[in-house]
Formats: structure tokens, sequence, C-alpha cells
């Protein structure tokens, strides 16, 4: 199917150019960076190679994308990014949100440790090995919701904010404990990579639950 996920990406990218033109023009400013830190990711420009095969570079140019763009975007949509409290603020919830993207990449370079290898990629469980993988990602897992705690402390989020994270870090830590060196692509792409989506299904059902109680209440 390779010629069909060729047609998909050129498609992709011609309605993305799109929808970043319809973008307000502050937004630029946030999706330029990152835009680029993305291509730089996978494509080769001249003589640099791309950053994905640099030693242990690849994860942390996916935590800057997502955490940049998870906080930085919505904010230039309604926010005033230079003014300095507030970038603070945000800085912390993208730290937050950039370690929780760490420790749920991290069990996927455990599992591509011997492809890694055979293309000479270096990653961080090469360095450190299975089991100290593991653990670090349990660590990044609580640190990201220590930095979300701290963003709220800081007047930015919400207790439902926080109550989701927790919910959805005991959710990803359950699922990164269960990692052993034997497990197929499936226990990865559905349980590990799910983690991502944990926090909003938490979020969605929590609000809904919350506002039919207080409707309930009312009535």
């Amino acid at each position: 199917n390779e010629k069909f996920v060729r047609i998909l990406i050129v498609v992709s990218f011609i309605f993305a150019l799109y929808f970043f033109y319809l973008l307000p023009k502050q937004t630029f400013i946030v999706i330029a960076p990152l835009t680029i830190l993305s291509l730089l990711y996978i494509l080769q420009i001249w003589k640099i190679p791309p950053l994905r095969s640099i030693p242990f570079l690849k994860i942390f140019v996916i935590v800057v994308v997502w955490g940049g763009m998870a906080v930085f975007l919505p904010h230039s949509f309604v926010k005033d990014l230079e003014n300095q409290p507030l970038l603070s603020n945000s800085i912390c919830l993208a730290v937050g949100i950039a370690l929780y993207v760490f420790a749920e990449t991290l069990p996927f370079d455990v599992r591509d440790m011997r492809e890694d290898k055979y293309q000479k990629i270096k990653t961080l469980p090469h360095k450190i090995g299975f089991m100290k993988s593991k653990y670090l990602s349990v660590i990044l897992f609580v640190a990201s919701f220590l930095f979300i705690l701290l963003s709220y402390s800081m007047g930015l989020g919400s207790i439902l904010l926080d109550i989701s994270f927790a919910l959805s870090v005991i959710y990803s830590i359950i699922w990164v404990c269960a990692i052993k060196e034997n497990r197929g692509d499936l226990f990865y792409s559905l349980g590990v990579e799910s983690s991502l989506i944990i926090p909003f299904v938490s979020f969605s059902t929590l609000n809904y639950l919350f506002t039919s109680v207080s409707l309930i209440h009312k009535f």
C-alpha cells in the first residue's frame, strides 16, 4: 500500500496548508518553528541528517512538538503570550504535557530496540536498558502530574483537569508496568498508545457526570 500511503500524505499536506492559511496570523509564531522541527525530524536537508537519526534526540523532538502544540497553540488564539505570568504558567503546563508524552513514548523505544539497533539509531533504552527504561517512564508520568498540579496552583487549568490527569497517569503506569520484552505490537498500539487519549476521555466523562449531577440538583 505504499502508493496509497504516499497519495494520502500529499493530500493531507495540501489540506494542512489550506487550514493553516485560515488560522489567525498570531498562531504562525507557534506553528512555524514546530512545523519546521517536525519536518527536520524525518527529512535530510543537504548534509544534515534527519533529527530522528541523531543519537538520543528522537524522543526529545517528539515531546517538544507535543508540548508546544498542545499548550501554546490554543493560547495563541485567545491570550497574549508576551504576558510574563501567563507565559510562565503556560511553560509549566507545557512541561507537564511534554513529560507525559515523554513517558508514553519511551515504551515504544523499548519495543523498537532491535529495529533501532539494526538501523543504528541510538535511543535512551539502548543506553540504560529495558528495566530502567520502565522505571524512568513511571517516574516521568508522576513528574508530569506534579507539573500539572503546579500549573493549577499558579492559576492555570482546573481541579477537573487535575483529577483527569491523575486518572490518566494511573492508567498509563499500569500499562507500563505490564510491559515485557516479548509483548506484541497490539499491546503497544491499543494499550500504551491509548494513554494519549485518556486525559481527554476522562475529562469529558467527569465533566459530563458533574454537569448531570448539577442539573439534577437544580431540579
